[in-house]
């Protein structure tokens, strides 16, 4: 729900952006040929109810890394910066491939979260918004239909079919001329004033004309019907209803209805240059003058039926009045085959139509997930955070979560093959905080460390080493069927802390450091211990400033860096030189 209403609100102000410019290029550039619009509208209108996405991570995934390269380019996921899948110690700790630790703006900080805070509120607010919007846009679109069948059947029921030969003849002759095979029906009002000539239908095509035209000379009626038959062959009113359709969908912005407005002008300009280049530029004073009798006619509102854009190919809709009769001979007198206006109409409409496209796919990214996941931590931080609270790679830290932390302890464990890592004590708790705790949560295990030594076993073809890895670890389950309630005692009394978790996996007491070693290395092959793995000891502390409950935090044989703690947390800095 939060990304489909993100959606429209993107669409909806990259509508306004987009429509802004695209008014602005039309009163400037080309003002006085506004007709040349039409398509770029119908286009706008498109991308904004169908949008189009692309993948920018696809198009931006660096080059697969080749020991023939003359560079090393790393291919593969980096995790915040530490690059995953390199187990030999210089490469970690190699100078060129450190960065320097840079301090955390405390504001950005703050609204990191913030909105990592606010993602509870989402989906309610997001159901809400979604409710508002289709009660709107339905409300819109269902007015509309009904404006439009009651305007077809007033239509029908006060005309009558046409039996003027003259008329026939030269419909057949444009019909045949313009190549439209559709069966048009030719029907003619029966009240004056009722209505000026115009179509209705989208299916089945009919042409509605008046009294009036049965007087007119011969070109002023090839005229009038070119500019109604051009509605049909383009499916001008099918474009119309698509056009009340995509303002119904955008009813809460403004902009929606003035290019609304903006479409059924400029398609009746459109088809006035259909008129002037079938019949030559020296038609337009007769052409005009037949608008302007229409005009003269229906200038003291008698019009009854067929408001704006309902009708389809109205002389005098949409009734903007003499400012848009000055601007439909302007366009006429203007008309000619232009190729810049044409190719600076068609580069417009690329480049909004890319701009749209890749806004849209950029805040695509923008998910419930991605705004829980707001507070950036630093791979030891975020591992320890993970590890205390049993989360998943797949699950995101909270607010209430960080705040549930308020001592901290980072000390530096050198490893047998010369690495540093983190281990962590949280809360005076250090079962479960470093690269090979005493107890793994159960889902940690199963859904991070297991699967990963699994896979490393088996691209290694050595089965050996995932069944040595588990030999070392024994499953206690508070809730196993087959347990006792003896069994149940005598498992709380050996591990206390299955009290609180329930079910965790347990690392051999009595493993000697040899084989904890053994273990260790098999983690680190299997690009498991890479978040615990510092390339110095100046260690990160910039992710703290999300903890807002701390108020003790120690480093043994670690210098802080990128965080300047307050003065209520007390910070304590120790040296040693401890072994895992």
């Amino acid at each position: 729900m939060f990304s489909f209403m993100l959606s429209i609100l993107v669409l909806t102000l990259m509508f306004s952006l987009i429509g802004g410019a695209a008014f602005l290029l039309r009163g400037t550039l080309l003002r006085g040929r506004e007709g040349v619009m039409y398509p770029f509208w119908i286009i706008l209108l498109i991308i904004t109810v169908f949008p189009l996405r692309i993948d920018l991570a696809e198009l931006t995934e660096p080059f697969v890394y080749s020991e023939h390269s003359d560079e090393a380019i790393y291919a593969d996921e980096q995790y915040h910066g530490y690059a995953i899948g390199e187990s030999n110690a210089d490469n970690r700790m190699s100078s060129d491939r450190e960065a320097p630790i840079k301090s955390e703006n405390p504001i950005v900080m703050k609204l990191r979260r913030i909105i990592a805070a606010s993602v509870e509120y989402v989906d309610e607010v997001s159901a809400v918004l979604f409710v508002l919007w289709l009660a709107g846009a339905l409300f819109n679109f269902i007015g509309v239909i009904v404006e439009y069948i009651r305007t077809l059947t007033l239509m029908k029921h006060n005309s009558s079919a046409c039996a003027d030969e003259r008329i026939g003849r030269m419909l057949y002759k444009l019909r045949r001329r313009m190549n439209i095979r559709r069966t048009i029906r030719l029907r003619i009002f029966d009240l004056d004033s009722l209505s000026s000539p115009c179509v209705g239908g989208i299916i089945r095509p009919t042409l509605y004309i008046e009294s009036e035209c049965l007087t007119m000379s011969d070109r002023e009626l090839e005229c009038v019907l070119t500019h109604e038959l051009t509605h049909i062959r383009r499916f001008d009113m099918l474009a119309r209803l698509f056009c009340f359709f995509a303002a119904s969908v955008h009813w809460f912005n403004p902009t929606a209805y003035r290019v609304r407005r903006a479409v059924l002008e400029d398609c009746e300009l459109s088809c006035d240059y259909s008129v002037v280049k079938e019949y030559g530029s020296s038609v337009s004073s007769l052409y005009m003058g037949t608008i302007l009798n229409f005009a003269e006619r229906y200038s003291d509102g008698c019009r009854l039926i067929c408001r704006e854009g309902y009708g389809g190919g109205l002389f005098v809709s949409p009734p903007s009045g003499v400012s848009f009769l000055r601007r439909r001979y302007a366009n006429m007198k203007n008309f000619k085959k232009d190729r810049p206006t044409l190719i600076l109409v068609i580069a417009f409409t690329i480049v909004a139509a890319l701009v749209n496209t890749v806004v849209l796919s950029s805040c695509s990214g923008i998910t419930t997930q991605a705004l829980a996941s707001a507070m950036e931590l630093t791979p030891p931080v975020d591992i320890m955070v993970r590890a205390y609270y049993d989360l998943d790679t797949d699950d995101y830290i909270t607010t209430e979560m960080v705040d549930g932390i308020t001592t901290v302890k980072v000390e530096a464990k050198t490893l047998s093959d010369g690495q540093i890592a983190a281990t962590f004590t949280v809360n005076g708790d250090d079962s479960f905080t470093s690269p090979l705790p005493m107890f793994i949560q159960h889902d940690y295990a199963e859904g991070v460390i297991l699967p990963a030594v699994k896979e490393y076993s088996e691209r290694t073809n050595d089965g050996k080493i995932y069944e040595r890895f588990m030999a070392f670890l024994c499953l206690n389950d508070l809730n196993a069927p087959e347990l006792t309630e003896r069994a149940r005692r005598e498992m709380l009394l050996t591990h206390p802390k299955l009290e609180e978790y329930g079910c965790l996996y347990v690392l051999d007491p009595h493993a000697t450091e040899r084989e904890r070693s053994v273990l260790i290395s098999y983690l680190d092959a299997a690009e498991v211990l890479d978040p615990w793995v510092l390339t110095s000891t100046e260690f990160d502390a910039s992710s703290f400033g999300y903890f807002e409950n701390l108020t003790e935090i120690e480093f043994v044989g670690l210098t802080p860096a990128g965080y300047d703690f307050p003065d209520d947390v007390k910070v304590t800095i120790t040296e040693t030189d401890n072994k895992a």
